[in-house]
């Protein structure tokens, strides 16, 4: 198990369930998969060398993880190395480096923002005026955010996001890309043996003062039947065009006059429990118990077999010093959200989010239906405040 933070959780449970032996590497000695794992190693995923050394003496079958975007390369090369079943090298490079990606499903179906990589601020400059002065530019390999910035085109300004882009990679360059105005969707689901499901789509909104910061999402999508099977079609396309037979995806997409276009795919579940919690509510297949099946090389059966409601909401909290918190443990017992975390206190100094790490609480509803998961978020979040003082 490659990383044993709290969004990996999930799988180290779901292989202990298995009666497998699961042994965990993290940089961090206290992770709390540490805790939970038969046998942990303090070992960043920079260091493949010793991961591999790990992996040999503990004589692990194969190699996972889920929810971040660095493994996947690391854990295609462990697999590799190992004789494991795996994503393969090139595919994990297709799926976590978006210049990568977009090269790869350039002569596909799938319809993408125009892009260009540069180098330098001067160039972004230059792209961003050819494309219409209000673009997004992102570092290639980075994930939450991390480095993304949504730019009017006025110099300063997109020099300013070119360095930000530009110190969130390890890249040579960063990408400058059309916006794309329209409904933000997102596509969860499993291929096994080249057959792609998709299980899930949501609908997303974001932050008034961050709109690259995802505020919640929504399943089902409030769209009419033709755009829902459009998204999905399109993540077929996508999948298969970038050569993900075996795993897990989560794909990202903005629908401009009906058609969606692919803003960015990866090859792992959805974070923040929606690979864990949302999708196996909402369409009765669990990704985590798939991945562990596909790992020790398992072909399973994907039946989607219902369609509920759930909604991921994240709190928009005021910026200042924060007072009082009230509403959370009355919430949790009533029952308003089957996940609730707010993770401020009094005393904590709060900022607007820069980026999906920022984000101070979320919550989760599970329901039969939208309108009523819809109205429980609503009862929540008028019930849950925070209370600011202004900081000089």
């Amino acid at each position: 198990m490659v990383g044993a933070g709290r969004w990996q959780l999930p799988l180290i449970r779901a292989i202990k369930s298995r009666g497998l032996r699961c042994v965990a590497t993290d940089r961090d000695p206290e992770a709390p998969g540490a805790h939970l794992a038969d046998a942990f190693h303090p070992l960043g995923m920079e260091d493949g060398e010793g991961l591999l050394e790990v992996a040999r003496l503990e004589q692990v079958r194969a190699a996972v993880s889920d929810q971040t975007d660095r493994a996947v390369p690391v854990v295609a090369r462990l697999n590799a190395a190992l004789g494991a079943p795996g994503l393969g090298l090139d595919v994990a490079e297709r799926f976590t480096d978006k210049l990568t990606m977009r090269r790869s499903l350039a002569a596909s179906s799938v319809s993408m923002p125009v892009w260009v990589p540069v180098t330098r601020s001067e160039d972004a400059v230059t792209a961003a005026r050819r494309l219409g002065g209000r673009v997004v530019i992102k570092p290639r390999d980075n994930q939450a955010s991390v480095g993304v910035s949504l730019v009017n085109g006025e110099q300063e300004e997109v020099r300013t996001a070119f360095l930000r882009a530009r110190s969130a990679t390890r890249c040579d360059s960063v990408l400058v890309e059309e916006y794309v105005d329209g409904l933000e969707v997102t596509s969860d689901g499993v291929a096994v043996g080249g057959q792609v499901s998709v299980l899930a789509v949501s609908e997303k909104r974001h932050y008034p003062s961050r709109s690259c910061v995802a505020r919640s999402l929504a399943w089902p999508p409030r769209l009419a039947s033709r755009s829902r099977s459009g998204i999905e079609s399109a993540t077929v396309a996508a999948v298969q065009s970038m050569g993900l037979r075996d795993g897990l995806f989560h794909a990202e997409f903005r629908v401009r006059d009906g058609t969606p276009h692919l803003i960015e795919i990866a090859a792992r579940g959805g974070g923040s429990g929606i690979a864990s919690t949302i999708v196996p509510h909402v369409s009765g297949v669990d990704p985590v118990a798939v991945l562990v099946e596909l790992a020790l090389g398992g072909q399973p059966s994907l039946v989607r077999s219902r369609e509920q409601a759930a909604v991921l909401g994240f709190f928009d909290v005021p910026t200042g010093r924060v007072t009082r918190v009230l509403g959370v443990e009355a919430a949790r017992a009533e029952g308003l959200a089957d996940v609730l975390e707010l993770t401020v206190a009094p005393g904590d100094v709060l900022g607007a989010p820069d980026t999906d790490r920022d984000r101070v609480g979320r919550f989760i509803i599970l329901d039969s239906d939208r309108d009523a998961a819809d109205r429980r978020a609503l009862e929540l979040l008028q019930r849950v405040r925070v209370e600011v003082e202004h900081v000089a």
